[in-house]
């Protein structure tokens, strides 16, 4: 039988390539597929930018990317990746809770072929799969480069199978809390009501609001 070179469709380009014979089935994922069955038509499809906006962010994660039809990599970061049966978001955490070394995570919808594209099946029918993916390192916009790759010859109208990303969410450890101590107190009140700010600085990228705003009632002070 003859084989093919494939890479493997971890979301992640530079990863090695397997000896996969022509048209071997492949497990189809439990994510909902474009109708019509296209790259065209996933590409465009309004229910993956759906589930990605309604996700919610979990708690000691800061979302770093929302709705991106591309994947993130960083070879150097990367840890592992998890097949999901749903766009769980909070599951994706928890993982990345569960592994010592990881400070990120991409949680996103991949198309992937039903078949190993081969000359016997070129460009097979498409599924629809969701991947978790763990990283080492935080991870940035500008890390979204795998928007995915043809796989296997063209069939008779010159086309190829090729994967794509969707509903692509990523999300940063936060690693401090955010804190802050109010090193300013309020001495008087004019006429009823006193407020005193302190600006909190702190080399933590997370920390988006550096402002505490302390209001005091007049029962707290004499005039």
């Amino acid at each position: 039988m003859k084989t093919v070179t494939a890479s493997l469709i971890l979301g992640l380009s530079a990863l090695a390539a397997a000896q996969v014979p022509d048209c071997t089935p492949i497990t189809p994922g439990t994510a909902p597929i474009s109708d019509p069955d296209s790259v065209a038509a996933f590409n465009t499809d309004p229910q993956y930018s759906e589930i990605a906006n309604n996700a919610t962010t979990p708690a000691g994660y800061k979302a770093v990317f929302t709705d991106i039809s591309a994947a993130y990599e960083n070879k150097d970061s990367y840890l592992t990746y998890y097949k999901l049966s749903k766009y769980n978001v909070q599951s994706c955490a928890n993982l990345c809770n569960d592994t010592g070394n990881c400070k990120s995570f991409n949680i996103y919808v991949l198309r992937i072929p039903t078949q190993q594209p081969g000359e016997a099946c070129p460009d097979p029918p498409a599924s629809a799969t969701y991947r978790c993916v763990l990283f080492s390192e935080g991870i940035t916009v500008g890390g979204n480069t795998n928007v995915g790759q043809n796989r296997g010859p063209a069939n008779s109208k010159g086309t190829t199978f090729m994967t794509a990303f969707r509903a692509s969410n990523g999300y940063d450890l936060i690693v401090d809390d955010c804190t802050a101590t109010v090193t300013s107190y309020i001495t008087s009140f004019v006429p009823t009501t006193a407020v005193s700010t302190t600006t909190v600085y702190g080399d933590n990228i997370a920390c988006t609001d550096n402002t505490v705003t302390v209001t005091a009632t007049p029962s707290a002070f004499s005039a």
